[in-house]
């Protein structure tokens, strides 16, 4: 069987969903799958890795399209150019719908109609963000007649950050995601939240039709051993922008080196991922503070083992319940204990409740902040965060839960389903009947 991937961000492209699309191209092929990935020739991803591509097998085939939206940049510089390149990009964001990536819908859907024919190709998978994607898998479908997999890698109209610029702008999204909920086979979402929040948003459409594909882990990634640092090391990979800030964390790490300054030979704490201004962290927490804009996925899973402390700073606005840091899944491979900022007590709390290795703060109020690291400097001084869910069976076996491979077969699981419905004679509604299963599916009272 073969699937049509439609992603506009792929690698070489290094954003942050990429690694749930790879993995899935990787993995599909143990369960009978061939992936065909579309994505663009040049994308408008700045960050690129392009050793990402080294992990997919020998079967999957990328088909690269021209994209047409615009980067900006007329030329010449000065302040008309500029005015003339703010004003270009107004007007064409005024018609792309549903998002500036809307300009490479069209040569998406005619290199992927050519794939389609060429390669016979069984089903079809988009993947947002951006939604556009699913705008290429919903013209694709319509014009083939293949069972379509829409997955929402976060959410659309409900996602905290959704913001439309104007009504018109606003009604085409709701039309579209109403379109794709209505066509697709079915519509994943990676946490059950979301998933609930897209029944809710729907409750014409069969429940069955939104199922959960968690994210994950990929345990090839984990085969060689990184032992933790010497030092009391801190590390936290990713970016920061909206309500998720370290503000808080910086200031909880000055007020713990004042009331611990024994412990100032000892701290050392890596961002990954992310430039800070310096002249905003307090003197004595810059100091100790390494900032490396950008690394490969593969180093980043090393300085992530080489911790003591994984920090993991969410979002402060209560609509981000419906999403989960992908790479929460990842901190928890590592075998380290996290300290979790801002977490809210829903999904995100359940899960690293159930890890077990977890300090869980629903704030990032500082004098809370200094005492959960006062704490775990005295646990690190008695030589108690070297890592130990190796020895704790039932922590293990929760993690391995998490696998990319299981993830993938639960894909695979959903597609080779959309195949057989879209059989003639088919019950499309009755295969949607059942509550299909969800991996890795917490219960939380919300």
């Amino acid at each position: 069987m073969k699937a049509l991937m439609i992603a506009y961000e792929f690698p070489p492209a290094a954003a942050g969903g990429v690694m749930r699309t790879v993995k899935f191209a990787r993995y599909l092929p143990r369960f009978g799958w061939t992936p065909h990935v579309l994505t663009p020739t040049v994308s408008s991803v700045r960050c690129q890795d392009p050793s990402m591509l080294d992990e997919l097998p020998a079967e999957v085939r990328v088909h690269r399209c021209r994209s047409f939206e615009y980067r900006g940049g007329l030329g010449g510089g000065g302040p008309i150019a500029e005015a003339l390149d703010w004003r270009l990009r107004a007007l064409l964001d005024r018609f792309a719908i549903p998002d500036r990536m809307a300009y490479w819908a069209v040569p998406a859907v005619l290199r992927g109609l050519w794939v389609v024919t060429r390669h016979r190709i069984d089903a079809l998978y988009s993947t947002s963000w951006p939604f556009s994607d699913h705008l290429a898998g919903l013209l694709l479908h319509r014009f083939t007649g293949l069972p379509w997999v829409a997955d929402f890698r976060d959410p659309w109209l409900q996602h905290y950050n959704y913001g439309p610029r104007g009504t018109r702008h606003d009604r085409w999204n709701r039309r579209i995601e109403a379109a794709v909920c209505r066509y697709a086979s079915f519509v994943s979402s990676p946490t059950v939240m979301a998933t609930r929040a897209l029944r809710q948003s729907h409750p014409g459409l069969p429940r069955g039709r939104f199922v959960t594909i968690r994210n994950g882990y990929d345990e090839a990634d984990f085969s060689d051993r990184v032992p933790p640092d010497d030092d009391f090391l801190i590390v936290h990979a990713g970016s920061f922008y909206g309500s998720r800030n370290p503000g808080g964390f910086f200031a909880g790490v000055e007020r713990f080196l004042a009331e611990r300054p024994e412990a100032a030979g000892r701290l050392r704490i890596v961002f990954l991922g992310t430039s800070l201004d310096q002249n905003f962290v307090p003197p004595a927490v810059n100091a100790r503070l390494d900032y490396i804009p950008w690394v490969s996925h593969a180093e980043t899973l090393r300085w992530l083992r080489r911790a003591r402390v994984l920090l993991l700073i969410q979002h402060s606005d209560p609509a981000v319940r419906l999403t989960i840091p992908g790479k929460l899944y990842e901190y928890m491979a590592c075998d380290r204990h996290i300290l979790a900022l801002n977490t809210q007590p829903c999904e995100n709390a359940s899960l690293l409740g159930r890890y077990g290795q977890a300090t869980i703060l629903d704030h990032c109020e500082p004098a809370a902040v200094a005492s959960a690291l006062d704490g775990l400097y005295t646990r690190y001084t008695r030589g108690e965060l070297s890592g130990a869910s190796t020895a704790d069976r039932a922590r293990a076996a929760f993690v391995r839960g998490f696998r990319r491979e299981s993830t993938a077969r639960t894909l695979a699981g959903f597609l080779e389903r959309a195949v057989a419905a879209a059989q003639p004679g088919a019950d499309l509604n009755a295969s949607h009947g059942a509550r299909p299963a969800e991996i890795g599916e917490t219960s939380c009272a919300c």
